[in-house]
């Protein structure tokens, strides 16, 4: 971003175009094309995050993946071990609480 205007620049520009087609093939299931892209916007501009992109958490779980591999090959291991942290967090199984019963009479 260019500090006296706070515009984008191209480089950041085409950074986000490519975060939203690897969204956009993410979303249709085309998860390896969707890691392209992520690779192309992540390389683009080493400061996307891209969990910003709007809508980013209701992808399938394989887009989230793309995502996570995406900054694996562009060299960002810092952001993908972040991320698949936050995925886990997200997505581990949750307990559920069962009623309390009496005691089984042990016979």
């Amino acid at each position: 971003m260019t500090r006296a205007t706070g515009e984008l620049t191209s480089r950041e520009k085409r950074a986000r175009v490519a975060a939203i087609q690897g969204y956009v093939r993410a979303r249709e299931e085309a998860f390896d094309d969707a890691c392209s892209f992520f690779v192309e916007a992540a390389t683009l501009d080493p400061h996307l995050d891209l969990t910003t992109i709007p809508h980013f958490w209701n992808l399938p779980r394989g887009g989230q993946q793309a995502a996570i591999d995406a900054y694996d090959l562009a060299g960002r291991e810092r952001e993908a071990a972040m991320l698949i942290a936050r995925v886990r967090k997200t997505f581990r199984p949750k307990l559920i609480a069962s009623k309390p019963q009496e005691p089984a009479p042990i016979p």
